[in-house]
């Protein structure tokens, strides 16, 4: 499916058919939601359309709006923010999303010796790389955190067990800083794990969604 000139939609209606109309499949725009796009062929003529949905995949979709259509496949996702507006966001070659403004996902929160999960702002439903940096302090001189893809299990952080990515604080009370783009579970969390107990900052710029290539 492809569209020759730039096509529009909008999130703040439900799905008529054309450039500039409304494109959710059910309900009103809601904050902090995944809004997944796919790709539609209308099957009289084989124009192209686009519907917005929460869900991750095809058969969860609300068809009601959408008789006389085929649903093609997954294009890309937006995010809302708090003010249920589409979150500004650049989208690069290979399926690269970077926010315009990084979100602040973690601000001198806990972390402890027990691993955690932290949600993330990425999208919801559907595993995706996290692009974050992230910041770590301790009172302990020689402490390391550790934040890890959900589906390595439950980790240790520190040199003799399964390491760190936020490197080590060599001076009580002082900041160690890190970056990772690390895969995310369906539910946008990654695992957090500290050497010693301490707090964090954690900053998403943005995320890798392959969107219907994965497919």
């Amino acid at each position: 499916m492809s569209s020759a000139a730039s096509f529009a939609k909008r999130v703040t209606g439900t799905f008529a058919a054309g450039t500039g109309a409304g494109g959710l499949d059910a309900g009103a725009v809601a904050a902090n939601a995944t809004y997944f796009a796919y790709a539609l062929r209308k099957d009289a003529d084989l124009s192209f359309d686009v519907v917005f949905s929460t869900s991750p995949i095809i058969g969860g979709i609300t068809t009601t709006l959408l008789t006389g259509y085929t649903i093609v496949k997954c294009i890309g996702v937006v995010l809302t923010d708090g003010s249920s507006s589409i979150r500004p966001f650049v989208l690069y070659p290979r399926d690269e999303y970077t926010f315009v403004t990084p979100v602040k996902d973690a601000a001198n929160a806990a972390i402890s010796t027990t691993s955690t999960f932290l949600a993330l702002t990425v999208p919801n439903g559907a595993r995706v790389k996290a692009k974050l940096r992230f910041q770590y302090t301790s009172s302990a001189t020689t402490a390391a955190a550790l934040f890890s893809d959900p589906s390595q299990g439950i980790l240790a952080a520190s040199i003799g067990n399964d390491g760190g990515n936020v490197g080590s604080v060599q001076v009580a009370g002082n900041y160690a800083i890190g970056s990772a783009d690390i895969w995310t579970n369906t539910n946008k969390q990654i695992r957090q794990v500290a050497g010693a107990a301490g707090n964090i900052w954690m900053w998403t710029d943005g995320f890798y969604f392959p969107c219907g290539r994965a497919a």
